[in-house]
C-alpha cells in the first residue's frame, strides 16, 4: 500500500512525488513516456535552448553597432538541435537521480477506484493519488496535426531540418516564441492572429511594441484574420498554437471529485505554466502529509506566479496587469542603452490608498529574471516607499524598477 501514487511524471508529478518521498511518504510515479514531461521534452527547455540559439544571431547581427564586423556567419541546425537533445538528456537524467527513492514504472496507467490504479496488468493499491497528466494541443477542426505540415508545438520541436518558410496560426505566447525564434533562424515566418494584435493577453502598449520590432526582423504579422481565409499551400509547414487543453481520459472523470484524488498541473486547468504545476505539485504531496498529521492545509496564491514570454526584448508579468499604471520608459536605462536595447518599457500598477505593489509588466532583457524581484515585493507587501529605499547595481536593468 503506498501513502501517494502519482500519475505523470511531467513538472508537477516529479515534484509532487519527490515532495512526498521527502516527507516520508511511501510513494509511486508512473510515467508513460519519458520522464520530464511536456517542459523537459517539448516545452520550457528545448525552447529555451532555440531561444538562446536564436538570441545569439539576433545579437551578432546587430554587431556592427557594436565595433565588431561579422561579415560571413553560417547557422547550423543540425547542431543546433543536436545541442538541444544532449541538455534534454541531461537534465533527465539529474531528474531520475533525484527519483532514486521512488518506485518509478515507466507505463500506462488505469484508475480502477480511487485506491486502485493498474499498471501493466498489475494492481498498486494507494491511500492517495495525484493526477499530473498534463495537457496537449489544440487543433484546428480542418487543420487536424499530422507531424508533417501540420505542426504542433510538441512537432515542430522534432524537426531536424528546417523548413523554408513557416506560417504560425495564434500569436499568443508559444506562437511569438517560436515566431521570433525561427525568424533569426532565417525562416520566411507569417504569423496570423483572430484578434486585432499580437499577444492579445498582454498590456495592448507592450504588445504593440513587440508587433513593431517583430517587423523589424521581418515577421510577416496578419491581424483580425480569418484562419478558415489562408492558403496553407504557400507555406512548407504550418505551427497551429491556440492554446492547450487538459489531458485527462474521459473515463476518469467520476473519480476527480474523491477526496483523495488531486489534480496538479495542466491537467486541472488553472494556469498553464511549469512553475505553477511544480508549486500544485508540491503543495498537493505536502496537503496530504498535512492531512494525516493534523496540520492545516497549505494553498496557493496564483497572483504571486509570474509569467515569462521568451521574444527578446523578454517579456514578464506578475500579478495585477491591467488598469491605471506607472511607466518608465527603457530610453533612459544606462544598461539598455549598453546592450542597444532601449524600446522596451516597465510597467507597475499601484493600489491607490495604500501605495501597495499589486503587480508590473516588463518588457526589456531579462525581464524573466527581473520579474522575481515583483514578486517578492508583491509577497512582502511592499509600498512605493520602502521599495524606493532599496538599492539595486548600476549599471542593470533592474534599477529601472526604483526609477518607476
Amino acid at each position: 500500500m503506498y501513502d501517494v501514487v502519482v500519475i505523470g511524471g511531467g513538472w508537477a508529478g516529479i515534484n509532487a512525488a519527490i515532495t512526498a518521498s521527502n516527507l516520508g511518504l511511501k510513494t509511486a510515479l508512473v510515467e508513460k513516456d519519458k520522464i520530464g514531461g511536456l517542459c523537459l521534452n517539448y516545452g520550457c527547455i528545448p525552447t529555451k535552448v532555440y531561444f538562446q540559439s536564436a538570441k545569439l544571431i539576433h545579437q551578432i547581427r546587430k554587431s556592427k553597432e557594436f565595433g565588431i564586423n561579422t561579415k560571413d556567419f553560417s547557422i547550423n541546425f543540425s547542431d543546433i538541435f543536436k545541442r538541444k537533445e544532449k541538455i534534454i538528456e541531461n537534465i533527465a537524467q539529474g531528474l531520475k537521480y533525484q527519483l532514486k527513492n521512488i518506485d518509478l514504472f515507466y507505463s500506462n496507467a488505469e484508475i480502477k477506484s480511487c485506491s486502485e490504479i493498474i499498471i501493466d496488468g498489475k494492481i498498486l493499491k494507494t491511500k492517495n493519488l495525484i493526477l499530473a497528466t498534463g495537457s496537449m494541443p489544440k487543433e484546428l477542426n480542418n487543420l487536424e496535426f499530422d507531424g508533417k505540415k501540420i505542426l504542433s508545438s510538441t512537432d515542430i520541436l522534432n524537426l531536424e531540418v528546417l523548413p523554408k518558410n513557416l506560417l504560425i496560426i495564434g500569436a499568443g505566447a508559444i506562437g511569438c516564441e517560436f515566431a521570433w525564434i525561427f525568424s533569426n533562424f532565417g525562416i520566411n515566418v507569417t504569423l496570423i492572429e483572430v484578434k486585432s494584435y499580437i499577444l492579445p493577453e498582454l498590456d495592448i502598449e507592450i504588445s504593440k511594441k513587440v508587433g513593431l520590432e517583430f517587423k523589424k526582423i521581418g515577421i510577416d504579422i496578419i491581424t483580425s484574420c480569418d484562419f478558415s481565409k489562408i492558403n496553407i499551400d504557400n507555406f512548407e509547414k504550418v505551427l497551429v498554437t491556440i492554446g492547450r487543453m487538459p489531458n485527462l481520459d474521459s473515463d476518469w472523470l467520476s473519480f476527480v471529485k474523491e477526496p483523495n484524488i488531486y489534480l496538479a498541473g495542466d491537467v486541472n486547468g488553472k494556469l498553464l505554466l511549469a512553475h505553477a504545476a511544480s508549486k500544485e505539485g508540491k503543495t498537493c504531496a505536502t496537503n496530504i502529509y498535512n492531512l494525516q498529521n493534523n496540520i492545516r492545509e497549505e494553498s496557493i496564491n496564483y497572483n504571486l506566479i509570474p509569467n515569462s514570454i521568451f521574444v527578446y526584448p523578454e517579456i514578464a508579468a506578475v500579478g495585477v496587469t491591467s488598469g491605471k499604471a506607472k511607466t518608465f520608459s527603457l530610453k533612459a536605462n544606462g544598461i539598455c542603452n549598453i546592450l542597444g536595447e532601449t524600446g522596451g518599457i516597465i510597467k507597475l500598477f499601484i493600489e491607490d490608498k495604500t501605495d501597495k505593489i499589486l503587480g508590473g509588466v516588463l518588457y526589456c532583457p531579462n525581464a524573466f529574471e527581473i520579474v522575481n524581484i515583483l514578486v517578492t515585493a508583491i509577497n512582502s507587501n511592499l509600498d512605493l516607499n520602502k521599495f524606493k529605499k532599496l538599492a539595486f547595481t548600476h549599471p542593470s536593468v533592474s534599477e529601472s524598477l526604483l526609477e518607476v
